[in-house]
């Protein structure tokens, strides 16, 4: 998941909210296979209602291995605190 970081910076005052989010994409969120990539699977959790307001952590399907965790809808894909604020 170093690839998370990289691209969607968790910072130390973003740390708690990232964890939050990525707990309640996994707890909440539904299965979704991405159509250009049938290699992967994603775990998306919509915690409002514009399509922004959605979290999707990607794996490998056959392996699981884990790849990124961001938000959809933002340029920096890391509103940690607005998606931990949804529940």
């Amino acid at each position: 998941m170093v690839h998370v970081d990289l691209d969607h910076e968790i910072t130390e005052q973003t740390a708690d909210a990232f964890q939050n989010c990525l707990s309640d994409t996994m707890q909440f969120g539904g299965y979704d296979r991405p159509g250009t990539n049938p290699s992967l699977s994603v775990w998306r959790w919509q915690f409002g209602p514009g399509r922004g307001d959605a979290a999707e952590f990607v794996y490998e399907s056959a392996n699981g291995e884990r790849i990124t965790f961001y938000n959809l809808g933002v340029a920096s894909g890391n509103e940690w605190q607005r998606c931990a604020g949804a529940r």
